[in-house]
């Protein structure tokens, strides 16, 4: 998959494509919207890498530029899990893993990068990488609502690393909670 971004007015614009064998699909909108797509089938005289290559140099020409996902900052999503089994817990985070990934890649917002269960306490968290951080808390938030996730639910970033000179206080906690308001992420 090849993901490149661009700032127009002041919102970021995603394009994306990638192949399911020989057909390739392009994805493109404005962060936090499902945008549009479309499937071309290649050829067998045609290597799909290659076309998607071409397309993406395409937009590049027109300003995108390749979404360097190592750069993004980071959301965790933890469920406090009170009440469930172990193995309940673990298929809820499952089930959460699925759905966010899901709803931030048809948003051109992010992506799943794993997740984790504190086996004491059954506290479970998700991490997504995202472009947008206030946008994608809103579409991780409508998603959990509408699936009856949202129960026991924190929702932070990991804020950008700092200077000393730059730390305040609070900066020996790397996260910000987004929701709720007042919670805490712990570990």
């Amino acid at each position: 998959m090849l993901k490149l971004i661009k700032t127009i007015n002041e919102q970021y614009h995603y394009w994306e494509v990638w192949n399911e064998g020989k057909t390739i699909i392009e994805h493109w909108g404005i962060v936090g919207n499902t945008g549009e797509s479309k499937e071309m089938k290649v050829s067998l005289f045609h290597r799909t890498n290659k076309v998607m290559g071409n397309l993406a140099d395409e937009k590049v020409k027109q300003g995108y530029v390749f979404l360097d996902e190592d750069q993004l900052p980071e959301i965790i999503i933890q469920h406090s899990n009170e009440g469930l089994s172990m193995e309940e817990a673990f298929e809820k985070r499952n089930q959460v893993e699925e759905l966010i990934n899901e709803c931030l890649g048809w948003t051109g917002n992010g992506f799943v990068d794993g997740g984790e269960m504190e086996v004491e306490s059954f506290l479970t968290n998700v991490f997504c990488p995202v472009v947008d951080v206030e946008i994608a808390c809103k579409t991780i938030l409508k998603e959990l609502k509408a699936n009856h996730l949202i129960d026991g639910v924190t929702i932070a970033y990991c804020q950008p690393e700092r200077s000393e000179e730059e730390q305040d206080e609070d900066y020996d906690n790397p996260y910000i909670t987004l929701y709720p308001e007042g919670g805490k992420i712990e570990f």
